[in-house]
């Protein structure tokens, strides 16, 4: 999660829901990572981000989890 200038986010709320409903949230770190595990392949999942600060053009993502996603990036608007 960064900025549009490439910045991460600290303390950006990160929703994911899966495909059977259940819901897991997580904080960015200071670099706007963020992290769920045990997600099961081939599960369809809704991540989304919130923030009272920012907003975001694309709020939220469907996603199917094949392997390790490392480029879910939500930028927020200036």
């Amino acid at each position: 999660v960064a900025t549009a200038k490439g910045s991460g986010i600290k303390n950006i709320t990160v929703t994911l829901t899966d495909s059977n409903g259940m819901t897991l949230t997580a904080k960015t770190n200071s670099f706007g990572h963020f992290r769920f595990d045990g997600i099961a392949v081939g599960q369809t999942c809704f991540v989304s981000v919130f923030s009272k600060r920012f907003t975001f053009d694309h709020q939220t993502q469907v996603l199917t989890v094949n392997e390790n996603l490392t480029d879910i990036d939500f930028i927020a608007q200036e």
